[in-house]
């Protein structure tokens, strides 16, 4: 009897020793009261605040980057200069230059001409010339265009003026008084001669463009003789004619009336002049 409880135990001990392991009981999860469950639901965590310099860095990362449109190289257009040649020997005694190698320059076009303008003038003189030069009208014709005032350059000589226009234009200028002088005309300053002349006491050799077209033009220099003054500033007004032009020295109150060339090429003509402007009569 004793034997068969210890056999009984022993084979109960052997049964349990083989027996899968059961797994544990799960652990109950606990549950939230309703008020802490909403409350975790609502809150959001906030991020952390950015700085200005932080703020500035991401909108210059978020714009975009501007396109370079290439634009056009200006290139410099060439300037077409038109010299005057030496002196020669006729009896104007003005520069010439061969005008067929500036064909299709306005230079070498022919000189302003006007179509008869009939009587009285479509355009009247201007006022600022005055009355006195009307003695030569019927030799100067009609107006061809209003009058027009330039700041330009002058120089006094012995004998006459030069006035040096900023288009280039210079008139050299010996009256006659109330006799009939001559004029010389160039568009352009003649090239430069290093040549020099030794003047008398008192007078001076002329230079820049009035030097260049004193000792380009024969005639120019034996008439006008040596410069009494430096070049000085002036206020020239000139209106052209069909057959001239008139000019007003502003400084000096006095008109000239020019007959012949008076634009597009080289030339000369008669001078009359100087004669009172109408610069008095107007301020009144």
């Amino acid at each position: 009897m004793r034997t068969t409880r210890l056999i009984m135990a022993a084979i109960v001990l052997l049964v349990s020793a083989c027996a899968p392991e059961l797994p544990p009981v799960p652990t109950a999860i606990p549950t939230l009261p309703p008020e802490q469950i909403i409350r975790q639901i609502a809150t959001v965590s906030v991020p952390p605040t950015m700085d200005s310099a932080f703020i500035a860095a991401t909108r210059r990362a978020e714009m975009p980057t501007a396109t370079i449109i290439p634009t056009r190289t200006l290139t410099p257009t060439p300037y077409i200069g038109v010299f005057i040649g030496g002196g020669g020997s006729g009896s104007n005694d003005v520069p010439i230059v061969d005008v067929a190698q500036y064909a299709g320059t306005l230079s070498a076009s022919s000189p302003l001409e006007f179509p008869t303008l009939g009587s009285p003038c479509i355009i009247s003189p201007d006022p600022l010339y005055g009355s006195e030069w009307s003695a030569v009208s019927s030799e100067i014709g009609c107006p061809g265009e209003p009058i027009t005032s330039y700041v330009s350059r002058t120089m006094i000589f012995e004998n006459g003026v030069m006035y040096a226009l900023p288009t280039g234009e210079i008139y050299a200028i010996a009256p006659g008084g109330v006799t009939e002088g001559r004029y010389w005309y160039a568009p352009t300053a003649p090239p430069e001669q290093s040549w020099e002349i030794l003047p008398p006491p008192g007078l001076l050799p002329p230079t820049g463009v009035f030097g260049a077209m004193w000792r380009a033009v024969e005639a120019v220099r034996q008439t006008l003789g040596f410069a009494q003054t430096g070049e000085q500033s002036v206020t020239v007004s000139i209106q052209r004619f069909e057959r001239g032009a008139l000019l007003l020295d502003g400084s000096a109150g006095q008109v000239f009336a020019v007959i012949g060339t008076t634009g597009g090429q080289i030339g000369g003509g008669s001078a009359f002049g100087p004669y009172i402007s109408g610069l008095e009569s107007l301020s009144q």
